[in-house]
């Protein structure tokens, strides 16, 4: 048995018989389609996908070792729900420069006034796919956003017990009366 993970999702093992080889990654590969398509693993888990060659093999004497707690599970992912966040915002800011040149670019040849090539046009098609990908990559940063803010709270729960949510709850309904107390003096 070879028993394999990913530098994404750590706690994640798969086993699969024999040794490590290309057939027994594929195999774990199929695996892992397998628990995503069963929604036991959330299809972003891996937002830049996942290759073969991507598994690590795990050493078998560290698999006969306790399993993590359930707490400590949800700490992980919620580490690794954060670092996807991050990824995803680095590429979004790398994504968001091109795609400003690129609506520079349709600016000036779609609405300007100046007259247009044929070439022009044809090398925008490219500047479409890149501004495709930075909405994508807008709307995957959205739609993760209350994942890792849940993600976050249960990091500052483990960080600084529940007292610190309680604290964070009270100073958020402070701040929310202040405003309401600020808005409706200056009427």
């Amino acid at each position: 048995m070879v028993a394999y993970t990913l530098p994404e999702r750590p706690e994640l093992i798969i086993t699969v018989r024999g040794k490590d080889s290309e057939k027994a990654r594929q195999q774990a590969m199929e695996q892992l389609h397998s628990r995503i398509e069963s929604e036991e693993i959330p299809a972003d888990a891996f937002p830049n996908g996942v290759d073969p060659s991507d598994f690590i093999e795990v050493d078998s004497s560290k698999m006969n070792q306790p399993q993590v707690s359930d707490e400590n599970n949800e700490v992980l992912q919620a580490v690794q729900t954060l670092s996807n966040l991050a990824l995803l915002k680095i590429d979004l800011e790398k994504d968001r420069q091109a795609a400003l040149e690129v609506y520079d670019v349709i600016n000036r040849l779609l609405f300007g006034s100046e007259p247009v090539e044929e070439e022009e046009i044809d090398s925008l098609k490219q500047g479409f796919k890149t501004l495709k990908v930075f909405a994508q990559n807008h709307i995957k940063l959205q739609s993760s956003l209350p994942q890792a803010e849940t993600a976050r709270d249960l990091l500052n729960q483990a960080l600084y017990g529940e007292s610190a949510t309680v604290e964070k709850a009270n100073s958020s309904k402070s701040a929310k009366a202040e405003k309401a107390k600020g808005e409706n003096g200056r009427g």
